[in-house]
């Protein structure tokens, strides 16, 4: 189990624990476009992100989570 999570932390780790991207320094980059009344829900959003991606890979079955990688592709994809 623990080699698993090192394989996901290791490749999502500027998503899962990035303290120089916390909270408004996040939304204060220049790409980052968040309506208004979007600003004060955000923290609690990209945590629920989080633990969803953290789910997903929990009770992932696939041989070498295989079906969390893609969906880290994807996010990754939709990030940028």
């Amino acid at each position: 189990m623990a080699i698993r999570a090192a394989r996901l932390f290791d490749r999502k780790s500027e998503t899962l624990h990035s303290p120089g991207l916390a909270g408004d320094e996040a939304l204060a980059e220049p790409n980052t476009s968040v309506p208004a009344d979007m600003v004060a829900h955000m923290p609690k959003i990209l945590w629920l992100y989080q633990m969803g991606l953290i789910l997903f890979w929990i009770y992932d079955r696939s041989e070498g989570q295989a079906r969390t990688m893609r969906l880290l592709e994807l996010v990754e994809i939709l990030e940028s």
